[in-house]
């Protein structure tokens, strides 16, 4: 007769073994040629700490591959945090230069199939004398933007991925519809001339919160720029432009929000906005060139919340 211990050791072992297990797949596509730009990518999974490298050929010759290339991380339980970079190569002179790199990360859902984009752009190319990105961050076509994107802002992997397929941007979508509304959590509808509170930054500056709501716009590698007047005071605000995977909303419609809007810099007085009509005007394009324009009245509060 098995003792007692050892049958609820083997119960407990079975039921980790029937927890449903995930998969993240890094979707690498370039602008750059393999083969002939590029010449080997070098890759460093980190899944839960621990570190794996592999190395990937490129071109048209037996064993190596070309673009688009899937380099998929499997059997991940829920919450397990997994990371990937790809540095690129070229083996022309000087030989073994890298090129470019990119970095994302994430965590995983278990049972589900996710995709994470990392598309290598020659706008983040690293030439001599070229700005680079902190540790924090990870270069997106130009841009310098957080590498971790949450499970949820990711999209269920399809077969075809690599060609279009994509839920903010439907086959056969008609002309691109960008809203501006409210939110810091969420993407809250808004009205022309609806008040903004103006915050206090922990880092000095002041902002307000802005959200998007936008469709028939690609879900990655949509830049969005934000800017603002204020036409009573003849001011203009320094414009924020960002590189984020838009996610799904009610609908056919994505949403980005928590867009942190900084209206005082270049040295104007805060004291000057309060209470004043600010017109923003969100331009958002995508990889495929198309262009969607929202604008909306903002009436600036009267007070300053500062940080606590």
């Amino acid at each position: 007769m098995r003792p007692r211990a050892l049958a609820l050791a083997v119960l407990v072992a079975c039921g980790a073994c029937s927890e449903p297990r995930g998969e993240v797949v890094f979707g690498v596509t370039s602008d750059y040629r393999a083969g002939v730009d590029l010449h080997r990518l070098e890759v460093t999974t980190d899944v839960g700490g621990e570190v794996s490298h592999s190395a990937i050929e490129l071109g048209s010759a037996p064993g190596s591959k070309l673009f688009p290339i899937e380099l998929p991380v499997r059997d991940l339980p829920t919450g397990e945090p997994v990371a990937m970079q790809v540095a690129a190569y070229t083996d022309t002179s000087p030989a073994d230069t890298l090129v470019v790199e990119r970095r994302g990360a994430t965590t995983a859902i278990g049972s589900e199939k996710l995709l994470f984009r990392l598309h290598l752009s020659s706008k983040c190319e690293l030439a001599p004398g070229a700005e680079t990105c902190d540790a924090t961050k990870t270069c997106a076509s130009g841009l310098c933007i957080d590498p971790f994107l949450a499970p949820e802002a990711l999209e269920p992997y399809a077969e075809g991925w690599s060609k279009g397929v994509d839920r903010c941007k439907p086959a056969g979508a008609g002309a691109p519809e960008v809203a501006v509304g409210a939110g810091q959590a969420d993407y809250l509808p808004a009205m022309d001339f609806d008040e903004a509170q103006l915050e206090a930054g922990p880092q000095g500056g002041h902002h307000i919160w802005l959200a998007l709501r936008a469709r028939n716009l690609k879900q990655s590698g949509t830049r969005t720029v934000i800017t603002g007047s204020f036409p009573d005071l003849g001011l203009v605000t320094p414009p924020l432009e960002v590189i984020f995977t838009l996610l799904p909303d009610e609908g056919d419609y994505c949403k980005l929000y928590g867009l942190r809007f900084q209206l005082d810099g270049g040295g104007v007085d805060v004291a000057l906005l309060l209470g004043q009509k600010l017109e923003v005007t969100a331009t958002m394009k995508d990889a495929d060139g198309a262009v969607g324009v929202g604008k909306r009245w903002v009436t600036i509060s009267d007070a300053i919340v500062e940080p606590i």
